[in-house]
């Protein structure tokens, strides 16, 4: 796993043992409030029934990186 991402570092097998992205944001979660001692925020759903979705960074960097039309 990414210790520069997560701040943690969790054996490979997490990834086979926790498939979902929920599975390991809550193993990731469990480790740094037992091991660290710290608390992150919860992973949120976005309502999928508005028109617009909130674009991600990096689909706004690939917007502006493209050359107009």
């Amino acid at each position: 796993m990414k210790r520069e991402t997560f701040k943690v570092e969790l054996p490979i097998s997490c990834r086979f043992d926790y498939p979902t992205v929920v599975e390991l944001d809550q193993q990731i979660s469990e480790y740094r409030q037992n091991e660290l001692g710290l608390i992150t925020p919860s992973l949120k759903p976005v309502p999928r029934n508005t028109k617009e979705l909130p674009i991600s960074l990096t689909q706004l960097e690939l917007r502006n990186s493209r050359p107009p039309i």
